[in-house]
């Protein structure tokens, strides 16, 4: 958005070299302005998120946000529990982790399959997978929707659609 270039034109690398030092500036001012910290360890728990996360609220203080990319990764039993039932209580410690620490979390799920076989593949809520429980411990639930991954010639190219749910608490 800095630099006023289409995101389509981005996409496709469709810039000239004027075009892409504005990109490189903006992506340099925006990395100064944040601090961010990564950890890429597999088989993580919710516990585990936690505890870093107060661990660098501590040395930084307050959080601006955390992300968890993806949840269905996440390990929170000791294997003896369904899917559902795993993901249920992942989505409950992670609200709780971000009632306790004030900060926002954002949380991608995956979405069923069976979404793609409905003429209206805009994404419901009805359509995350695995758990309900998503839905019940979200305060937003935020779907994206790209016309054009499913309809080529779709005069929305480039476009995508945010649909939000507020959930009432």
């Amino acid at each position: 958005m800095e630099t006023g270039i289409p995101a389509e034109r981005l996409a496709t690398h469709d810039i000239d070299e004027r075009e892409a030092a504005a990109v490189l500036k903006a992506v340099e001012r925006e990395q100064a302005d944040a601090l961010r910290y990564v950890d890429g360890s597999d088989g993580l728990t919710t516990s585990q998120i936690r505890s870093c996360a107060m661990q660098l609220q501590a040395q930084r203080g307050r959080l601006a946000l955390i992300v968890v990319d993806y949840s269905q990764l996440l390990q929170d039993s000791k294997g003896n529990n369904s899917t559902v039932e795993d993901q249920t209580l992942v989505s409950r410690n992670l609200k709780r982790m971000a009632r306790a620490l004030e900060v926002p979390l954002l949380v991608p799920v995956q979405i069923n399959r069976q979404a793609g076989s409905r003429g209206n593949q805009r994404p419901q809520l009805s359509d995350i997978r695995e758990s309900g429980s998503w839905e019940q411990d979200a305060d937003v639930v935020i779907g994206l929707y790209r016309d054009e991954l499913v309809h080529p010639d779709s005069e929305d190219r480039g476009m995508l659609e945010l649909k939000t749910k507020t959930i009432r608490k």
